[in-house]
């Protein structure tokens, strides 16, 4: 910061006098400030827009510089309000549904520097604004994150600088990636967040208990403080970071040698990414899993069912230990009575271990008055009156993987933490009226999306729409970039021919940054109305626009664009796919008007389908098998067999094709039609195969069966044969005590 003031202040003409003045008190203030617990350089931002605002190239680089460095080290966020000074013409509104940040400053003062022709502060305002995008310490919403997509697309179109227009396309790929990346991270109120696991071992150990959560992470006691460690030993590593980094480019400073910085390619330009990642609070570590609310009620409702075993279980042990240990104490000291009294406890720990409850939370709620929010205490039997053995409650300290103890009622559906009162309409154990709501809302959520399932016809998506109705930022966020996105491709400047290469790349730019946000989508991006609504209105008509082009890059790009709807989007589209395939892929195909790249282009769409079977399968269904629907599984395979007998060597096609392209063209659809065949085949012979071993299955489960019930009958008259022969032999026995009773009655008479 010294420095920054510093060049300031001397590269700022004389009759800025004011300015030099302040960056005098900034670098006091600055140097006084060192020795603070919070290091913060938001309150020195004033100081930077005003030189901003004095527009000198090499000025605005080194300031940008110092920016970008800044925000990248956490040294400033903007996370406060705006205290920046503006006239009454200037002072800017709003950012949207928000209210306005110094963060929003920074972005328009940044953004404002895209209107220099310099290379160099071009690039840098690409640098600064993907860090200010990619850092966690930042937040940029609505208004402002628009701002910063606006200016990388200018970048990109007006710039003639390969390296400039490369980086901020790069840059806004990112951009949208990160943007929607955090969106789904921070979607539903039930987001968890996780490390990655290490690979072998780490859930067998968390599920069997072997291992505690900390383990299963794997991450170091050092990493653990240093993420929790308080915000003033982060930004003094910061800091020294930063003094580092500035020593070590003292000497070339932001710009660096031009001659050699302008011969290197984008993979050789300093990522911001880079320095966003290793910021405070992006670990790399670090990510977040978001499950659906069947997926969240599935896991709540497994690790209830997991504490009660694990409940059950203690308290069965306990029982036992306790019966067992008077046992031993009877044995010990009684030995006249000890097999009855032995043999009584041995019959009261049965009927105890038999009374305790598999569920930790009892049944019945008659006669149990409500707590707060409906949630029920524990029954207290009343004065003098014992408590049954069925109702003979045993209370076990364990602790669960959080380490935290059980309640009365184990722990907590919701937090995990003790649960000492239970809901009465699902009968699960909860700490509080709170937890209790947000339990009743996850069950009402996942139920309210199992009644109607996902079909073609009925997606399953939120009943919402539009970006203003989005409580949560990052999806609002999410929503006004892919709804600019489709603007861009729906303009009017667009619709003639596309004859300027300006035009061009515009719509290059759009249709690749639209199969940016397609290619990896999350289940909020395809389960939300609001993005299945901007899909079929705004960016399939601009398919259709472009699905006619004569320029084939951007038609190469449409028809990969279509690709992916149809993967990641084809229950939401029936009608759409179907107008794309029928009136447009297979008319051109078999036009005779349509040029060569057109005609690959189709036939390497129809040939990433046929890779997977269940596409053609699931086409024919839903449109072969439908009567309001055309048979365009038939209509593709009838257009593929006639290409590959030769249909391109007739006379129609002979214009605009060459022999060597007919060739190319035969060969490509023989080998799909051959692939689609092999792969439906495959998916024959597993059906088949799977039948069959469950055919056997259930044939072995028979024959278990059946033998179990053999040995039981053969045990059944070994055990009646044993007890037959015991009774002979006692008989036996029994014999000659009775001849000698008889033969002493008989000398006994003689005697007398």
């Amino acid at each position: 910061m010294v420095g920054c003031f510093d060049k300031i202040r001397k590269t700022v003409p004389r009759k800025c006098k004011e300015l030099r003045d302040l960056c005098g008190e900034a670098i006091e203030q600055v140097k006084a400030d060192a020795d603070d617990e919070i290091l913060s350089s938001n309150k020195y931002f004033r100081v930077m827009k005003l030189a901003l605002d004095i527009k000198i190239p090499r000025l605005t680089e080194h300031i940008l510089y110092h920016i970008q460095k800044l925000v990248a080290h956490g040294l400033m966020d903007g996370n406060h309000p705006d205290d920046c000074l503006y006239t009454d013409e200037e002072r800017p509104k709003s950012n949207g549904t928000l209210p306005r940040k110094l963060i929003d400053a920074i972005v328009d003062e940044v953004c404002k520097c895209t209107a220099e022709r310099d290379q160099q502060v071009q690039l840098q305002v690409v640098r600064a604004l993907l860090t200010i995008v990619a850092t966690s310490t930042t937040e940029v919403h609505e208004r402002s994150l628009l701002k910063v997509m606006s200016s990388l697309y200018y970048i990109h179109i007006a710039s003639t600088n390969p390296v400039n227009q490369n980086t901020a396309k790069a840059s806004l790929i990112q951009m949208i990636s990160i943007v929607f990346k955090k969106m789904e991270q921070h979607s539903g109120e039930f987001a968890e967040s996780i490390k990655k696991l290490t690979v072998a071992g780490s859930l067998s150990q968390l599920v069997t208990g072997t291992g505690s959560l900390s383990s299963v992470m794997n991450v170091p006691e050092s990493q653990r403080e240093g993420v929790s460690g308080s915000k003033s030993a982060r930004q003094k590593r910061n800091m020294s970071q930063m003094e580092i980094n500035e020593s070590s480019s003292r000497g070339s400073g932001p710009r660096g040698n031009a001659d050699t910085q302008g011969a290197t390619t984008i993979g050789e330009q300093e990522d911001p990414s880079k320095i966003a990642e290793t910021a405070p609070g992006n670990s790399i570590e670090n990510t977040l899993i978001t499950f659906t609310p069947e997926e969240q009620y599935a896991q709540v409702t497994l690790t209830y069912v997991i504490d009660n075993v694990c409940l059950h279980a203690a308290k069965v042990q306990e029982a036992e230990h306790q019966y067992k240990k008077q046992m031993s104490d009877v044995m010990e000291s009684d030995q006249d009575a000890k097999d009855a009294k032995v043999a009584q406890l041995r019959k009261q720990m049965d009927e105890e271990v038999n009374s305790i409850p598999l569920l930790a939370v009892p049944r019945s709620s008659k006669g149990r008055k409500k707590t707060e929010g409906g949630a029920e205490p524990e029954k207290t039997p009343a004065p003098g009156q014992g408590k049954k053995p069925a109702d003979k409650e045993r209370h076990v300290q364990l602790t669960n993987e959080q380490g935290l103890p059980s309640g009365k009622f184990g722990w907590c559906i919701s937090c995990r933490a003790a649960a000492n009162l239970y809901c009465k309409h699902t009968r699960h154990p909860v700490c509080s009226f709170e937890c209790k709501q947000r339990h009743i809302r996850l069950l009402e959520e996942a139920l309210a999306s199992n009644d109607e399932p996902p079909s073609v016809t009925t997606p399953r998506v939120s009943q919402t729409s539009g970006p203003n109705t989005i409580e949560e930022p990052h999806a609002r966020d999410a929503l006004l970039v892919f709804n600019k996105l489709c603007q861009l491709l729906q303009s009017k400047d667009l619709d003639r021919k596309l004859d300027n290469v300006y035009d061009v790349r515009k719509v290059l730019l759009g249709l690749d940054l639209i199969h940016s946000c397609l290619e990896n989508p999350g289940q909020t991006f395809v389960h939300r109305r609001e993005f299945v609504n901007a899909i079929r209105d705004s960016l399939c008509s601009a398919l259709l626009k472009f699905a006619v082009s004569s320029e084939q890059k951007i038609f190469s790009r449409t028809v990969s664009i279509f690709h992916l709807l149809f993967l990641h989007f084809r229950e939401h589209l029936k009608q759409t796919i179907g107008v794309f395939i029928d009136n447009f892929f297979l008319r051109m195909l078999d036009s005779g008007n349509s040029e060569y790249d057109c005609k690959y282009s189709i036939l390497d769409f129809f040939d990433r389908l046929s890779e997977n079977a269940e596409h053609i399968l699931e086409i024919f269904a839903n449109y072969d098998c439908d009567i309001g629907q055309k048979d365009i599984c038939v209509r593709v395979i009838d257009s593929l067999s006639s290409i590959a007998q030769g249909k391109f060597q007739k006379s129609d096609h002979n214009s605009l094709l060459t022999s060597q392209q007919m060739t190319s063209l035969r060969r490509q659809a023989l080998e799909i039609m051959v692939k689609i065949l092999h792969n439906l085949n495959r998916t024959i012979e597993a059906a088949v195969k799977l039948e069959a071993l469950a055919q056997a299955r259930l044939a072995e489960s028979k024959q278990e069966r059946a033998n179990e019930l053999v040995n039981a009958e053969y045990e059944s008259r070994n055990e009646l044969e044993l007890t037959h022969n015991s009774s002979e032999v006692s008989a036996l026995q029994q014999q000659p005590d009775d001849q000698m009773v008889a033969s002493e009655s008989m000398d006994a008479k003689q005697q007398m």
